[in-house]
């Protein structure tokens, strides 16, 4: 599908890798559902998880993205180059523009030239995430989300998988998931201490929802 331009996408307020996630997968998924085609692989929701004060709300993102196999081989394993668009399709944001993040905190580089598709910044932003999240050297490094590929899956796949900070309170009010996503990192630097999202207790693999 048609990536909209930088110069669009800064105007809705993209300017954080939380946002770019959320608002790609929202498009895709619309995509998806104008084209009648199946919704579950790219899946957003909300989901519990027990914090130390409490409940917590987070916002889940799961993704799998076709990929041309012999491209992703021939490349070294390249996913970005070897993602294929579900479709051509160019899909509007319809919402509001959201506010600045606060502080330029998690501001986002401009992507590479060759992510030139809704479906490449997706894979993109997420993975991008996934990076500065793991420059700490986490032990459990699938806590807060992750990316690989299965390129003998038929067919074969990107796939990932973020569990996102998330501001209920401000979604109650603005009614805007993009609005409602929380930095976790300051991406101009990755030695920036950033919070813990959702402590020890979520684990993935088995409980991974999107597709079979």
């Amino acid at each position: 599908m048609i990536l909209s331009s930088k110069s669009e996408r800064d105007v809705i307020g993209i300017d954080n890798f939380e946002r770019a996630i959320v608002y790609s997968a929202l498009l895709l998924r619309k995509g998806l559902r104008l084209a009648e085609l199946s919704t579950n692989q790219v899946v957003i929701y909300q989901n519990l998880v027990q914090g130390n004060e409490g409940k917590i709300v987070n916002l889940t993102v799961e993704c799998k993205l076709p990929i041309d196999s012999s491209s992703f081989l021939g490349l070294g394993g390249n996913f970005i180059n070897s993602i294929l668009a579900f479709s051509d399709a160019n899909i509007a944001y319809d919402g509001d523009a959201v506010t600045p993040t606060v502080n330029n905190q998690g501001v986002i580089p401009d992507e590479p030239s060759e992510v030139n598709s809704l479906e490449k910044y997706l894979a993109w932003s997420l993975s991008e995430w996934v990076k500065f999240n793991k420059a700490k050297g986490e032990t459990n490094w699938d806590s807060y989300g992750y990316f690989s590929f299965l390129e003998e899956a038929n067919p074969p796949v990107f796939s990932g998988k973020v569990i996102l900070k998330f501001d209920y309170a401000n979604y109650i009010n603005t009614k805007n998931l993009i609005a409602s996503v929380i930095p976790s990192v300051s991406f101009t630097s990755v030695d920036t201490n950033y919070s813990s999202l959702v402590g020890n207790n979520i684990l993935f693999g088995n409980d991974y929802l999107v597709g079979n």
